[in-house]
């Protein structure tokens, strides 16, 4: 198996303009819609229709608070205001990773934390001389935040990470991350706490995958 070689996303500013505002609007409309019809997924409705209110009321106030948009919509920075992501948003960047592009490669050290803003990436343990094959461990859309577990454990990454499209991705450097977390304890309470629900939730749904496996008595 021939491995693609590490690419490193290149770097653009996050588009603060009107017309991208509107379409994350419409976007948030569409997965109102969407959710409503489904029937079965209130956490999901009222997630879409918040955000929705969140994208509306940024029409209405000034550029430094819309460059926070798309931020807020992570999981990590759950129940944070415009103006407490202010200085993280100012810290970052946004990254463009072509399909097959690796983000972040197993085994070495991750200096990042990427906030996926569009697109979709693979998390998995790669094909090498001690692993018979590789082990796809899943994958991770808009919202979803990579790189955190290196960030915590200051370890090199455990898993490698690819785009399997087109992706944008908003990424701080770990030291900035932490400086700012440091600097404001309300707002690093609330990250650490969205970080352990978002752990607690993957393990979760892990252990019901493992039930699937059980054999009845």
């Amino acid at each position: 198996m021939t491995k693609r070689p590490y690419t490193a996303p290149t770097a653009r500013k996050i588009d603060t303009s009107e017309p991208a505002i509107v379409a994350e609007i419409k976007r948030f409309e569409r997965l109102v819609r969407d959710a409503k019809a489904e029937g079965n997924n209130p956490v999901k409705a009222e997630t879409a229709r918040q955000m929705l209110l969140f994208f509306r009321e940024l029409m209405g106030e000034n550029k430094e608070k819309m460059s926070c948009a798309k931020l807020a919509a992570n999981c990590i920075f759950a129940n944070i205001s415009a103006e407490a992501l202010a200085p993280i948003c100012d810290a970052g960047e946004v990254v463009s990773a072509n399909r097959d592009d690796r983000i972040i490669e197993e085994g070495e050290v991750n200096a990042y934390v990427y906030l996926i803003l569009s697109g979709e990436v693979e998390v998995c343990l790669p094909e090498i001389p001690e692993r018979l094959s590789a082990v796809r461990l899943g994958t991770r859309g808009a919202g979803a935040c990579i790189g955190e577990y290196a960030f915590i454990d200051k370890k090199p990454a455990s898993a490698t990470v690819t785009a399997t499209m087109p992706t944008e991705l908003f990424r701080i450097p770990c030291e900035a991350l932490e400086s700012l977390l440091d600097a404001n304890k309300n707002l690093e309470r609330i990250v650490y706490r969205n970080m352990l629900l978002k752990l607690i939730d993957q393990v979760r749904t892990s252990d019901a995958e493992m039930d699937l496996f059980l054999v009845p008595s």
